[in-house]
């Protein structure tokens, strides 16, 4: 979300860097604003939060603890 947004086929979501193209005439989006996306890898990234928030139709569901969220260390 939002819609029309996707990842370049160079790098999909969940990369280090993630490029995100869309079209500025219908998505006006600028540079913090929230996108959220399916991660190609999830335990890399997974790494650095400690909860993972479930969304239906922009609203918040449910939350679920990561390892990280869990107080396990892995590193």
């Amino acid at each position: 979300m939002p819609l029309g947004c996707k990842a370049t086929a160079r790098e999909d979501f969940g990369e280090v860097q993630t490029p995100i193209l869309f079209d500025p005439r219908k998505n006006h989006l600028k540079p913090g604003d929230i996108v959220v996306c399916r991660l190609a890898k999830a335990g890399e990234p997974l790494e650095r939060f400690n909860e993972v928030v479930a969304l239906s139709g922009g609203t918040i569901i449910d939350r679920f603890p990561t390892y990280r969220g869990s107080g396990l260390c892995l590193g």
